[in-house]
């Protein structure tokens, strides 16, 4: 043994081997093997404790105070012993035997005077002062494993126990003290009633009791129970079960059915009719009766509704509110019979609730509220609203199902936790119900059970409200590290405000809170990025990818706790982000603008001058235009004169001819017959008038104006025509007929075919081609 002191460590040797040392009472204890108990003096010498020395054959396992000055030796296989002034005698426990058989192992006594005793065989025991015992956890009842090694009692005052397959947490501080049903005898737990000493359990599999007063005792079932119950209740001195083969009677053990009608969901008294009692069922209301014996019976259906009935409240009005699982909810008024609905209204949608599917109700001082989907709704001049206070908060934040507890006080039920609320303080439980039908009964004004999956777990109000809450461990930042594709680069949590480079924006933050009693959930945000919380959850890790530059503050929040933890930091920009590369930018900017200023100036020019060349040559165009018109007018005009000349000149000819004609058949007449001078004279001059040059240069003269060079064309390419193949070439341009050109011509039609027919020839033209057409388009 070393005893170190004031910086030094002197060696004792003991009278014998040890296998440890206690302190107990303030003294060093320990047992020799094949010994007694020995004590450590002041002088570092030994003492046996006198009437130890009975110990020789046993092991000793551990030593404890006993609070009253002695010692409790607790052995192996021998049971508990209590050394008091020289004496040592067995202790009072009744546990003795138990403790013989199972083979002690360890124990230590815990701050509040118990005592836990952790054994080979059979695991935990946990005894009061007294040596009573508490509660027995073994493998069965939710221990990992039967053999404890160690126990350790934290600052918190929770028992830690070592045991051959790992670590285990016994949380004492937890009002809440758990039956978990690990074999699954029991089933899920629906509801309970205590009943003449006696706590009943109605589950999936049946009805279950045993002795509220014998806490190891087990549970026993009650015969013809089997299948799903609803509702234990006690109502005129007799406990009812609703089955979901009918209505039960339970007594001494034994179920009697009272009603056949399928599915008791839901009972309750009616107002004002004493002895009567109205029931949900699969298939709609019920009446049960009390008889004078006392016994409850089947009375009769109520008509007027078949519907599944899971929950029913009846207001202070009378007016019974129904709930359907699926189809909704409906408001019923019974007429003074009790046989019939006289009043019925079936709210919808548009009566003010979100969902009409699993409506859960309840009375409030005397209102009725109504909770759809994940909040509550009380009824309000015909509309469903969240407005008012229920419970001394705002309807609006209630979230979970409620159940009514002692004057100020009540509980809230939550996925994975069950909130206790009072005047006082609010405190949350960490533990799961029956999802969709989660249920607490209230067994006396303090005690509440809790209906959950895998058994039940029982609140004392009292013991809560009398124990402060233990202190929540605080949410700490484990780690934080930079990732970029070469590397993973931790960033202590201590940094005052880091300045991240562009490259290191991505971050993974983890936070961690010792919370070993619960699960902690966390929730997260980062201002600067996202100003919203995330959703609570498990993952104490987070990560944020590609942030800007900017000024962030990391923020994150653990749900049982109330401070929040906060790291600043910011990103940097990238160089082309940073202030002279801004001054680039800006010199660049300009420069692009005076270029394009400048591009867009000479564009502009080239289009000026492209648009001014274009006036310039639409103006052109249009002169031009107006001197083609011009001259195409002038031509038209002096076609006309063309065509008007040569008509004229050939209608001059055809009276010419004509009056020549008939002179020389007055010559021939007998009686007229003219001098022969003067007919000469007359001859010559009709003659000199057809074939007078001044026509023919007249009509040159115009035709050239319409047709110019076509006679210079036609005399180049064909040499050998005559002064008057050219002119009856241009009457034949003209588009004249033979009969139009003889009087131009002075000769016959025959005359004209003739000479059309040499300067075919001259022309060269096949004997089927077309004169007119060549000197049209010539």
């Amino acid at each position: 043994i070393y005893n170190c002191s004031k910086g030094r460590c002197e060696l004792l040797t003991p009278p014998g081997n040890i296998m440890f040392l206690r302190l107990v009472n303030g003294e060093v204890l320990f047992q020799k093997i094949g010994g007694g108990i020995y004590r450590l003096l002041p002088s570092n010498s030994f003492q046996l404790l006198p009437g130890t020395g009975f110990l020789s054959d046993k092991k000793v396992v551990s030593l404890l105070p006993d609070g009253a000055g002695g010692v409790l030796i607790a052995t192996a296989q021998h049971g508990i012993y209590n050394w008091k002034n020289g004496q040592a005698q067995k202790w009072h426990s009744p546990l003795q035997e138990v403790f013989t058989k199972k083979q002690l192992n360890k124990g230590i006594r815990l701050s509040d005077g118990s005592y836990a005793f952790g054994t080979i065989l059979d695991g935990l025991f946990l005894l009061d002062s007294e040596g009573r015992l508490v509660f027995h956890l073994n493998r069965q009842k939710g221990l990992p494993d039967n053999t404890v090694l160690s126990l350790l009692e934290d600052s918190t005052g929770n028992l830690w126990v070592g045991l051959d397959r790992g670590i285990a947490l016994v949380d004492l501080k937890n009002p809440l003290l758990f039956h978990t049903d690990t074999e699954g005898d029991l089933g899920t737990v629906y509801t309970a009633e205590s009943f003449g000493e006696h706590l009943y359990l109605g589950t999936n599999h049946g009805v279950f009791y045993k002795s509220e007063k014998k806490k190891n005792e087990p549970f026993r079932f009650v015969s013809g129970t089997q299948g799903q119950v609803w509702q234990l209740k006690t109502f005129g001195g007799q406990l009812l079960c609703g089955h979901n083969d009918g209505t039960f009677v339970i007594e001494n053990g034994q179920a009697r059915k009272i009603s056949p009608v399928a599915g008791g969901w839901a009972t309750m008294p009616i107002p004002n009719q004493p002895g009567l009692l109205l029931q949900g069922t699969y298939s709609g209301l019920i009446v049960l009766r009390q008889r004078s014996n006392g016994q409850w019976v089947f009375s009769h259906r109520i008509g007027g509704l078949l519907i599944a009935i899971r929950e029913m409240v009846i207001d202070s009005t009378g007016a019974i509110w129904l709930a359907h699982p699926i189809e909704g909810l409906y408001r019923v008024v019974l007429d003074s019979s009790l046989a019939h609905i006289s009043f019925l209204k079936k709210y919808t949608p548009a009566d003010g609730l979100p969902s009409l599917k699993m409506l859960r109700l309840a009375i409030v001082h005397g209102e009725t509220i109504i909770k759809s989907g994940q909040a509550w709704y009380r009824y309000e001049k015909g509309h469903f609203t969240q407005n008012g206070q229920c419970l001394g908060q705002p309807l609006s934040k209630i979230k979970g199902h409620i159940f009514p507890g002692r004057k100020g006080e009540w509980l809230e039920a939550l996925p994975g936790e069950v909130v206790f609320h009072s005047s006082a303080h609010t405190r949350a439980l960490p533990v799961s119900l029956v999802s969709g039908y989660e249920n607490i009964v209230r067994l006396r004004a303090d005690l509440f059970l809790l209906c959950r999956n895998d058994g039940y777990a029982l609140l004392d109000a009292d013991n809560l409200l009398a124990e402060p809450p233990p202190p929540t461990p605080p949410l700490l930042i484990h780690t934080i590290e930079i990732v970029t594709r070469k590397e993973v680069q931790p960033l202590p949590p201590s940094t005052s405000r880091p300045s991240l480079k562009k490259n290191q924006n991505r971050l993974r933050f983890r936070v961690g809170q010792h919370l070993f009693t619960r699960r902690p959930l966390f929730r997260y945000r980062l201002d600067g990025l996202d100003g919203h919380w995330s959703e609570w959850t498990e993952k104490n890790r987070i990560e944020y990818f590609n942030l800007p530059a900017g000024e962030y503050t990391f923020e994150a929040q653990a749900k049982h706790g109330s401070r929040s933890i906060r790291f600043s930091f910011s990103v940097l920009p990238h160089w082309t982000q940073s202030p002279p590369a801004f001054f680039g930018y800006a010199l660049a900017f300009f420069g692009l603008l005076a270029l394009v200023r400048y591009f867009f100036k000479k564009r502009f020019e080239k289009a000026k001058r492209k648009m001014e060349a274009e006036q310039k040559r639409l103006l052109a165009q249009q002169q031009m235009k107006a001197a083609n018109d011009k001259l195409q007018m002038e031509v038209v005009n002096k076609s006309k004169q063309l065509a008007n000349s040569t008509i004229n000149l050939a209608k001059k000819n055809e009276v010419l001819l004509q009056l020549k004609k008939e002179l020389r058949k007055l010559k021939n007449t007998p009686g007229t017959r003219l001098p022969g001078k003067a007919f000469q004279q007359l001859l010559h001059v009709i003659d000199a008038h057809l074939s007078s040059e001044q026509d023919w240069e007249l009509f040159e003269k115009n035709f050239n104006q319409v047709h110019e060079s076509f006679f210079k064309k036609l005399k180049n390419d064909f040499p050998d025509l005559t002064p008057g193949d050219l002119q009856l070439a241009a009457y034949l341009k003209m588009n004249l007929s033979s009969k139009e050109i003889a009087p131009l011509l002075h000769i016959s039609v025959r005359g004209v075919e003739n000479k059309r027919y040499r300067l075919r020839k001259k022309l060269g033209l096949p004997p089927d081609g077309n004169l007119v057409e060549f000197m049209m388009k010539y």
